[in-house]
This record gives structure tokens, sequence and C-alpha cells, in this order.
């Protein structure tokens, strides 16, 4: 995580604790909540392994200053712990003069706060809720494992374009409504891949449109403000380039953005089978007109052909109405961001916008239409443009129809369609989707907006609320992270063969006393002998030792002829020394290499 990041969530999590300020003065020992002390070897447990922390009430001690007048008095704010009832205060450590706040402990984490959903509350309880969930956590890894995800050796023509490597097909090749609808909608046959690029490691998606080639540079104009647009529900276009890498011939090539395991509205909520019968979205998002109704007006409404009207008694409800709105809220933010640029989408059908997660909208394959269709002869591109944006409104009203139909031939009999949109969804909705179908009046996505309403609100509260849910399981892993690079370093210093000429540097000194810190977090033993494991014990000790408690342990060696008691602060003081210590000959052995003119390989071994 970024640093800005962790310092946001840290204050976040610190800021509801109360702390006190700094520049106190420090007493040893800890207090209990009548004044008893309990001494210094249990002040350590003021920062448990979960960071559990009690009320916000501190005890105070009186202390005279030697320099001052006696009645001078400086109050010792402590850290409450509660245990077993009964309520104990430690004090903070001491702080320089002049420094505010900098006392405040970053190795705690505080549960789950109250003002988080009901579906995340559920699991607020017991050890999970310390880790991140297993749903975000099994989606994160599920959509990983695709970003690195290769064809089978053989399996494509092409491995390698310009600088993108490692080619595979996102398309199916046996499924021929894909192929037809990719004809008909680009002109051309087109196949998708995913491949990786050589400038920056990342995935992206590549478009290669077969047999086209580009006469004119005349489209790049529109093409650079489709690079210019950055919006969350689009793909942005990254580049276009002719490659000559598939079959020797010169086609054109696309790369957008790819997003790992994201599915199309067809796969989701269409059957596959609906699009190969034709159906009116194809030549919609195309911009062919000739299955478009002009308006929706009774006589054109009445029009069908007998395939349309055999399949109205298949239309059905759709999708549950605050769904459909999520959609159409996301579409026309999207659409609205394309047409302030002076663009059009032309690509609004099913098989085109990508969903991710439950909800999770995107519009891709942007920018293809405006290549292939380029009119170099036109006088007037800006009314043309304007022609290709009112064709984005009918496209989007056709989408919102089929979906709450839940067929794509809805359209194929739009009065059946109508009925069952009237019949089962709401009159706002139905009023929004008759004006984006209406093609007599001039229309525009800022009308749609008032139309949507309140609803409005609805879609920012649960993006919201989504939004709290993430922080708060990042700030579970964020704590994941802190100990892992605290163990990596300790693994650097224990049991290392050498350092500086040395062959049992990591058995003698400071480092002994690692060593057996090691066997006392990791091998302990039960008492008939067997191995015993808690994992809250092993954090507790990473936590102590990283926070430099003054609680003391007893440490024993493996034939039990030397026990130390030692504090957790001189293990910090430890560990810190033998780390310091290799970074300081790594250092130097680069520094000689350096001045010898020798390149030394990240591998070589210095010890």
């Amino acid at each position: 995580a970024t640093p800005a990041l962790v310092a946001n969530l840290a204050s976040m999590q610190l800021s509801g604790m109360d702390f006190p300020n700094a520049g106190t003065e420090a007493v040893d020992g800890a207090y209990a909540a009548n004044g008893t002390s309990i001494g210094p070897s249990t002040a350590g447990m003021a920062t448990t392994s979960m960071g559990v922390i009690g009320d916000a009430r501190y005890g105070e001690e009186t202390t005279e200053d030697d320099g001052e007048d006696g009645d001078d008095q400086q109050a010792q704010v402590l850290l409450p712990h509660m245990e077993g009832g009964t309520t104990y205060f430690y004090p903070l450590a001491e702080e320089e003069p002049g420094t505010v706040g900098t006392n405040i402990p970053t190795n705690v984490f505080s549960g789950m706060p109250p003002f988080m959903p009901a579906q995340a509350q559920k699991a607020r309880e017991g050890p999970k809720s310390y880790f991140a969930s297993s749903k975000i956590a099994d989606e994160l890894t599920r959509r990983q494992a695709l970003n690195f995800c290769q064809a089978v050796p053989g399996a494509e023509p092409v491995v390698e374009v310009e600088q993108y490597s490692q080619l595979y097909r996102l398309e199916s090749l046996d499924s021929p409504s894909t192929k037809q609808f990719s004809a008909r909608l680009f002109h051309f046959p087109s196949n998708c891949y995913k491949a990786m690029s050589a400038r920056d490691g990342q995935p992206y998606c590549l478009r290669h449109i077969i047999g086209y080639r580009l006469s004119s540079t005349a489209s790049m104009s529109l093409i650079d403000k489709w690079r210019k647009l950055v919006h969350p529900n689009v793909c942005s276009l990254r580049e276009v380039f002719t490659s000559k890498a598939f079959a020797g011939d010169t086609s054109l090539v696309l790369v957008h953005d790819y997003f790992a395991g994201a599915e199309t509205m067809q796969m989701r909520h269409f059957n596959a089978m609906a699009s190969s019968s034709g159906g009116g979205m194809d030549a919609g998002s195309s911009g062919d007109k000739r299955h478009l109704p002009s308006g929706m007006s009774s006589s054109n409404m009445g029009r069908s052909s007998p395939l349309a009207q055999s399949s109205a008694a298949a239309l059905q409800s759709g999708l549950k109405e605050p769904l459909i709105w999520n959609y159409l809220v996301q579409l026309s933010s999207a659409i609205r961001a394309v047409h302030n640029c002076g663009l059009a989408c032309r690509v609004i059908h099913p098989t085109k916008i990508i969903i991710t997660g439950e909800s999770r909208l995107r519009i891709s394959s942007v920018g293809i239409m405006d290549i292939l269709t380029f009119d170099i002869g036109h006088t007037d591109q800006k009314a043309l443009m304007q022609q290709y944006q009112q064709e984005d409104l009918t496209a989007l009203g056709r989408l919102i129809l089929c979906l709450s139909c839940n067929s794509l031939m809805a359209l194929q009999n739009p009065m059946a369609a109508v009925d069952v949109l009237t019949s089962n969804y709401s009159d706002d909705l139905k009023n929004t989707v008759i004006y984006l179908l209406n093609s007599q009046i001039n229309r525009s996505i800022n009308n749609v907006m008032p139309m949507i309403g309140a609803r409005f609100f609805s879609h920012i509260d649960a993006l919201t609320c989504q939004t709290d849910v993430l922080e708060v399981e990042l700030l579970k892993e964020l704590q994941n992270g802190r100990l892992f690079r605290l163990l990596s370093k300790f693994c650097l210093v224990n049991e290392r063969p050498g350092l500086n000429m040395e062959p049992e540097w990591a058995e003698t000194g400071d480092r002994y006393l690692l060593k057996l810190f090691r066997d006392y977090m990791f091998h302990q033993v039960s008492d008939d002998g067997s191995p015993w494991f808690d994992l809250s014990h092993i954090v507790h000790c990473l936590n102590q030792l990283d926070a430099g408690s003054p609680a003391k342990i007893c440490l024993e060696s493996r034939d039990e002829h030397s026990v130390i008691i030692v504090s957790y602060h001189d293990l910090k003081r430890c560990f810190e020394a033998a780390y310091g210590d290799i970074m300081a000959s790594s250092a130097t052995m680069s520094e000689m290499a350096a001045e010898a003119g020798i390149v030394l390989d990240s591998g070589t071994s210095y010890s």
C-alpha cells in the first residue's frame, strides 16, 4: 500500500482511541485502577496481539518539578487496559520535547467499526474479523491468477505483437453468435486477446480487426480524444497500430484496458442463443437503421414479424428494478462523459458492456467504430457525431427494455415489451425508456439525469458503504504487511551462515538472544512434548518486538543449559543492531565492487 494510504488508514484507526498528548513524563511500571503498581514486567501487555483497548479513561499521577516550585505539578496520562474486570493503566514512552502525537502506537487493530453496514457486521466477532474476508480474498486471488493465465503452447498462431506478448484469446472460437455479431457490429471479423506489455508488465486487451487496412490517418484525431478520456465506467483506449504479425497481412490492432474476471452483460443476463437469431440490438449498436424503429408511435409498434409475434409470449419480467437503475446510472454517467468530449460510444450492446464484481459496468471496445466507419468525404463531421450520439441514446433505451424483459427478442415486439415494462416496473423507468427510444425529438443524456432523480443518492450510498467495507478490509491486512516485513528482516539475521569473515556470527553476542527468541516464538511445545501452535502467540510476540515493549520473557536454550530473562526492548535493540550490521556489510561490499569495476549479481552471496 502507498505511504499516503497507510498513513490515512492509521490515522482513521487511531483517531477514535483518544490517546494522550506527547511530552509527558514516563513512569516505570503499570498501575491498576485503584493506584496499585503492577510492576514493569507486565507493562508490555498494554499492546496486545489484537490491539484491544478499553474505555478512554486515564489515571493521573502528580510529580514535583526539581527545578521549579513544588506546587507545579505535571499530569501523567496513562493508557488503560481491561483484563479480568480490572482496569490497568500503562504509561506511554517518553518523547522529545516539542513533539506532538508521535507516541501513538501503530501496531494495533481496533476491530470492526460500529458504523459498518449490517453485512460486514456479521463477521465482527471472532478471530476471522482480524483477517480479510474470504470472499474478497478469493475474488482478488482469482483475478490475479487470470492476469497471468497463458495459452497452451502452440494453440495460438501468434504469440507476440509489437511490445505485447503471451497472447491469450478471450472470445471463444466455437461461439457462432460471437463471430456473427462481431462481423455485423464492426463490419469486419475480429479477435480479442489478453496480452502482457513489455513496457510496464501489465495485461491489456488487444482487439485485432481482421482484413482491415488503414487507408487514412484522418480518424486519428478522434483516437487522440479517446486516449485522453478517463472514466470509471469506460475501458480506456491506450493505443492503435497496424501489424503484420497476424498471418502476414496488415491488420489493425486496438489496445484497451484489461479487467480480469469480467464477463459481458449478455453472458450474465441473457441467453447466448438469443443473439444468434438477429434481434434488434445488433443493428442498433452498429448504426445500421434497417431494424431501428423510427419512434415509439402506435403504428410502428404494431408492425411485427411472425417471429416477433410468436416470441411475445416468451417475454417476462427481467431484473430487479434497483439493479436496472444501477446499470442506468453507470451507463448514463459514461455516455455523458463521452458526449461531453465530442465523441459517441456506438457500442452500447450487451456483448460490449462488461461487468466486474456484482454490478460494476464498463463500456468496452470504444473507438473502434470511429476508425472503421470514418468518412473522410463527409463535410460536417460535427453533425455526423451528433447523429451518432442520438443513436447511443436509442441503443441505451433498447438495452434497458431488453433487461426489463429478460430477453434480447423484446424489440421484435415493442408493444408487448412495453406492456411487460409497464406491469412490472415503475412509471419512472417506463418514461425513461420511452424518452430514450423516441427518435422523433432531439434528446440529450443530460435530460436523463432528472428522470433518474433521487436514485442517484441510493447509488452514492451504496458506493460509500462499499468503500467503507474495503477500507476496513485493507486495514486488517495493513498490520499483516507490517508483520511480514518485520519477519523478513528477522529471518535475514537468524541462522545466517556468517558475516564479515565470522562463521559463528549468528551464534554469538546479541544474535544468540535472537536465536533463542526464535525458538520461544515458533518452537513451543506442550506438557507432553507435542508441538504447540498458537498463531495469536506468534502475532503477540512480533507486535511486542516491533513496539519494543518493556515486558520480560524467559528464553531457554535447547539443551536447557542457558536461561535468560530479557525484555522485548532489549531484543529490539539487539535485532536492530544485527540488521544494521548486515546492511552495512552489504553496502561496503557494493562499494568495493564498484571501485574494482565488478558488477555483482543480485544473487551473489557475500557471506
